[in-house]
């Protein structure tokens, strides 16, 4: 019995130790380059931007159609025949012209992107914003990651303040910019949001990961000291339910934020080629993370309950409640037998 119920002591110290652990790589991924890439909060698809380009340039200058049918009609049998020719050859070079420009128009795209140093994605971390392009088979090649919290902090939104002038022959020259894809400012406000986000979960998740450590530390005490005393029962209890309470709020603001703004992200950035990926991985870490570190409150929430009900009953007979803890669980039974001893003198 006793056995059985010193080796409940060491639930919390495992628990929190392998939540502390999964909180850690939440915290510390993508940290550099290759860094468990793949656990990311979100990220942004910007291979895409840019493919519409020549459609966007030339719309103002665009003139509506006017159909032909009627006047060819009216020209009789003979220059009636050669006016639909006309038209059709005038239709299928529309067309060849059409496909050479939307080919130019990628081409422009893949230009205009070197030229700003648009990466093919970047994906969101904790303590970090990772930027890279995809290789062939489609993998995620990460080249660089920065701060998200240097004092001239990297964003995604920064890259629309940059303009370049492209020479593309006659059909135009002129200053562009990532505008000229298509990025309103709405768009431009959800990837800023991406910083706000990032930011708050940081702290607010750096936090519960410092009361993780910490319980991991004061349930390792509780065992070495062999110390049933409500003091360190209690002191536990709270540090435990500090890092529940910090780890899940910080778990859910970047986990509402990053499906929210994959939502808006998506929505306005499907007809610019923009889109945004939230991550998962990340997710399953932090909330078995949180998930442990709920076992372990549980469990002082029981060491805690079950002392003040000792208490009560040592209380009722004039003992020491600390007492009757240890000789629960098989400890201080020599000091118990000693004071048998003494009495019975």
């Amino acid at each position: 019995m006793a056995r059985d119920s010193n080796l409940s002591r060491l639930i919390p110290v495992f628990c929190s130790l392998a939540a502390f652990i999964l909180v850690m790589l939440a915290l510390l991924a993508g940290n550099s380059p290759g860094v468990l890439e793949n656990y990311d909060i979100i990220s942004v698809n910007t291979s895409g931007l840019g493919k519409n380009l020549v459609d966007r340039l030339s719309s103002d200058a665009a003139t509506p159609t006017q159909t032909t049918d009627d006047f060819c009609d009216s020209l009789g049998s003979f220059l009636g025949k050669a006016c639909d020719s006309a038209t059709s050859a005038v239709a299928s070079a529309e067309s060849s012209i059409a496909d050479n420009l939307n080919d130019i128009g990628n081409d422009i795209a893949d230009r205009l992107a070197d030229e700003l140093d648009i990466r093919d994605f970047y994906s969101l971390h904790a303590l970090r914003i990772c930027e890279g392009d995809f290789n062939p088979d489609g993998r995620r090649n990460v080249t660089e990651c920065h701060s998200g919290f240097a004092e001239q902090g990297f964003s995604i939104p920064s890259l629309l303040t940059q303009t370049i002038t492209i020479d593309i022959g006659p059909l135009f020259e002129r200053n562009l910019s990532l505008a000229d894809l298509g990025l309103t400012q709405d768009i431009e406000s959800a990837l800023d949001s991406l910083n706000s986000l990032l930011k708050a979960f940081t702290i607010i998740f750096a936090i519960g990961v410092g009361f993780t450590g910490l319980s991991l530390l004061a349930s390792v005490a509780e065992v070495v000291l062999r110390n049933h005393g409500s003091g360190l029962l209690w002191s536990n209890l709270v540090i435990a339910s500090l890092a529940v309470l910090f780890v899940v709020l910080g778990g859910l603001v970047a986990t509402i934020g990053a499906r929210v703004a994959e939502g808006k992200i998506n929505d306005l950035g499907e007809s610019v080629g923009l889109s945004a990926v939230a991550g998962t991985g990340w997710v399953i870490l932090v909330w078995i993370g949180a998930g442990l570190m709920v076992v372990v409150c549980s469990y002082w929430a029981w060491a805690t309950a079950r002392m003040r009900r000792a208490r009560k009953a040592a209380d009722a007979e004039g003992r020491k409640p600390e007492m009757d803890m240890r000789r629960k669980d098989g400890l201080g039974q020599s000091l118990a037998s000693r004071a048998a001893k003494r009495r019975a003198k």
